[in-house]
């Protein structure tokens, strides 16, 4: 679902899904698949999906370490 790119639908529902389910993966999922699904999201062609990811972000950066968000999703924060 996440990775269907004729579907921005789909897509955009991926992120909200692991965005809601975030906090039950806890923080190592959410560092070893979470974060990095939505940074690939940050980047798609697709304005819609671009503005989902980022808009979904504070609930991955709640769940990850400290270390992890400064090394990771600051940078796409800041954009």
């Amino acid at each position: 679902m996440a990775h269907d790119y004729n579907d921005a639908d789909a897509r955009v529902a991926a992120i909200k899904l692991l965005s809601k389910l975030a906090s039950k993966f806890g923080q190592e999922l959410c560092e070893s698949f979470v974060a990095p699904e939505l940074l690939s999201m940050a980047e798609d062609p697709n304005q819609v999906v671009r503005k989902v990811a980022v808009q979904n972000l504070v609930s991955i950066c709640e769940i990850v370490s400290k270390e992890y968000f400064v090394k990771k999703l600051f940078g796409m924060y800041r954009r």
